[in-house]
């Protein structure tokens, strides 16, 4: 044996076994079929998948198998979503599970593999071309279906947290043949805008594979790798991956997770504040200690045994001078903090939100695009009223100049 050569322990062995398995195998999808199932007490699914001449162990934990609309049972051919591991302390491979789909559905499965190899080989899911979500943004796009609840949640979340949030939403269809066009023109919408939006949010809730399809078709998945502004992916429920998921900026569980991450509660923005101010205070005088210090030193030193006067006094210039710079340094903060509360207060004026609150309306086509003063409007054209709450759709019967 080479003496330079690393020896392992079995543990490290494990371990990076299972470091090379996750890392490599992290979002898979396998089909076979299942055997020696056990459910037990805690919730946890442990069984076997096979096909003709392999088999797998694998496991469903508590709270994945809660999410499924069905518990597997044996000798079910099924198609599973997860990712691969290793037990360490046994080394053990395992297959850990998040979905599972009843096979027969094959093609689609095929086709979504094919091409998240294909674009995954380009570089488009790569985290060097990620760009970064903003922290504190003051408008934010939303991609999606007018009617659904995702903007109803998004707008109720930013409501709750950071009211002085801007949201744009732009309408789309989020399934069936036109709603790939339609969620691309809102995005290349949304980046044509002259007034900087900070990022996007494309949603819609859960479906089967086949509702979702239009979020894994190419022309989609690369019209969000290309929006120079950064997108949240947040469609269908946390177990279920489509294409754009891995082509946007980030993906989030749930539309409601999306428009969280984007709005920091404001409150929080004052305690920032309130700490840096105890920062900067203490910073303060604990430069004044040692000066102190610095200068009861040289008090008591040979050199300065006679000068008395001349130290009192400038230990008195000192403690003026540092008086005003505590007091100079409690004004800045105080002003700044009135500063950003009275820009607050700016922002909730013009958030369209508060303006509907107090009775008025917004009308839009069914195009989405809002109708103003100067927009054709005839008889017989379909119009959409936001409220607050609501959407009311209605018919124009009569067109009057006021």
């Amino acid at each position: 044996m080479n003496n330079d050569q690393t020896i392992l322990s079995v543990s490290q062995l494990n371990n990076q076994a299972k470091f090379l398995l996750e890392k490599k195998f992290s979002h898979v999808w396998v089909e076979g079929e299942i055997i020696s199932l056990h459910q037990y007490r805690s919730g946890h699914i442990y069984f076997t998948l096979k096909d003709s001449t392999g088999e797998i162990s694998s496991v469903l934990f508590s709270h994945d198998a809660q999410k499924l609309p069905y518990i597997p049972e044996n000798g079910q051919k099924v198609t599973l979503f997860g990712s691969v591991s290793l037990y360490s302390p046994r080394g053990q491979f395992q297959f850990k599970v998040k979905n599972i789909h009843l096979s027969g559905r094959g093609d689609l499965w095929e086709a979504y593999e094919r091409l998240k190899r294909k674009l995954e080989s380009e570089g488009l899911f790569d985290a060097s071309q990620k760009k970064k979500i903003p922290s504190y943004p003051q408008k934010i796009g939303v991609v999606t279906s007018v009617d659904g609840s995702v903007i109803r949640d998004i707008i109720h979340v930013m409501n709750r947290r950071s009211p002085h949030i801007h949201i744009m939403l732009r309408a789309s269809m989020v399934q069936g043949e036109t709603a790939v066009e339609s969620l691309i023109a809102g995005i290349e919408d949304i980046n044509s805008q002259s007034s900087k939006v900070d990022a996007i949010i494309i949603g819609r809730g859960g479906g089967s594979m086949e509702d979702l399809w239009c979020f894994n078709d190419e022309r989609l998945v690369r019209a969000v790798a290309n929006s120079n502004i950064p997108i949240i992916s947040a469609v269908g429920h946390e177990t279920d991956f489509t294409l754009i998921d891995f082509a946007a900026d980030m993906r989030a569980p749930t539309p409601s997770a999306a428009a969280e991450f984007l709005s920091p509660v404001r409150d929080d923005l004052f305690q920032f504040l309130d700490e840096q101010e105890e920062r900067v205070l203490g910073l303060i005088q604990s430069y004044i200690l040692k000066k102190y210090q610095f200068i009861g030193m040289a008090v008591i030193s040979y050199g300065f045994h006679k000068p008395e006067l001349f130290f009192s006094q400038q230990k008195e210039k000192f403690n003026n001078f540092t008086t005003a710079l505590v007091n100079s340094a409690q004004s800045s903060v105080g002003k700044f903090k009135q500063k950003l509360e009275i820009e607050l207060q700016k922002l909730n004026i013009l958030n369209p939100m508060g303006v509907l609150n107090r009775g008025y309306a917004l009308v839009y086509d069914d195009s989405g695009t809002a109708i103003q003063e100067n927009s054709p409007l005839n008889k017989g054209d379909s119009i959409n009223i936001c409220f607050s709450n609501r959407i009311a759709n209605t018919t124009v019967n009569k067109v009057k100049k006021k």
